[in-house]
Parts: structure tokens; C-alpha cells; sequence
């Protein structure tokens, strides 16, 4: 399940799917990491609670881009597993908060990434435009990592409410 079944999940850009089978792989393979990896996502998630909230604050005060909902969005197992085994995940470069923006459209999109852009550091390197030149499996959405007045690293998903629709059902929707 976890070398083919989550793999092809993941290439359709089911990630709702492949979440499932991940976490249940996980859970049989990695058993006595399982509960130390949900633990550490969790935190990861309290932590992010505050950080959405300003962040949704900002943009419903001072910005113009139309109706944007922000969510929280869980790390892989991989990644966390990663950062379990370097035990310094910060230092390291792994951001520990990932957000989706869903947009109106893809003007706004734009729009969002520009405010984020504005508002706080970007960290170099991260940026991908996957509206413009979509991946292989029709994944299509703007990545980006600010980087906030603490120090906190936060992965920003910007996407329109289909591209949303699309990368969590994939082929399927």
C-alpha cells in the first residue's frame, strides 16, 4: 500500500487518498514512530492556530484580492519523519506551518502572493508557479515560504477554489 498504492495516489494529484493510505501505512510500518509522528504534527498545528489567525487578520484588513480563505494543511509523514530523525527540523530548513489560500481566481491568486510577498520575508528559493506552467499530473497552484518577524518559516499554497478541488481529488473530481 505505502510503495504503490499511496505512489500512484500521489501521481493522480489524489492527495486526500493518498494521505489515508500514507497514515495507515504508517501506522503498521513505522508503528513505534506512528505515535511520535502524530504528536509532532499536532504541535505543528496548535502553533499554526495563532499564525492563521493574524495572517487571516492581515488579509481581511489590508488586502484587496477578493474572498480568501486560509487553512491549515498537515506535513506529509515523510517530512515529518524527516525532521523526527534530524531532530532540529528549524535549522535544518523544514517548515513546520503549511497553509492553503484559496482564491476567488486566478487574478487574485496573484494578488495574494503579491500581499505575502509584501508583508513578509521570502525565502529564497521557494517559489514555484505552477498556475503558469502546471505539473505533469494537472497540479496547478502558486507555492511560496515567507519566512515571519520570529524567525517562523510558513509554506503558503496558493490556489483558486477548483485548482483546490482538483489537488486534494485529483482525477477523480
Amino acid at each position: 500500500t505505502y510503495d504503490v498504492f499511496a505512489k500512484v495516489a500521489d501521481r493522480l494529484c489524489m492527495q486526500d487518498i493518498r494521505d489515508e493510505l500514507e497514515q495507515l501505512s504508517y501506522g503498521v510500518l513505522f508503528a513505534d514512530w506512528y505515535k511520535e509522528l502524530v504528536s509532532l504534527r499536532m504541535n505543528h498545528e496548535k502553533d499554526g492556530v495563532k499564525i492563521l489567525q493574524d495572517i487571516q487578520e492581515k488579509i481581511d484588513n489590508n488586502c484587496d484580492c477578493g474572498n480568501v480563505c486560509v487553512m491549515h494543511e498537515h506535513q506529509s509523514w515523510e517530512t515529518l519523519q524527516a525532521e523526527r530523525a534530524l531532530q532540529s527540523g528549524a535549522a535544518k530548513g523544514f517548515a513546520h506551518t503549511n497553509f492553503i489560500f484559496v482564491c476567488p481566481d486566478v487574478s487574485s491568486s496573484y494578488c495574494i502572493l503579491g500581499f505575502l510577498h509584501q508583508g513578509w520575508q521570502r525565502e529564497e528559493m521557494t517559489f514555484e508557479d505552477f498556475i503558469n506552467t502546471p505539473q505533469l499530473n494537472g497540479y496547478r497552484g502558486l507555492h511560496t515560504t515567507i519566512i515571519l518577524e520570529n524567525g517562523t518559516r510558513v509554506r503558503c499554497k496558493i490556489r483558486t477554489t477548483e485548482m483546490h478541488v482538483y489537488a486534494r481529488k485529483g482525477v477523480s473530481a
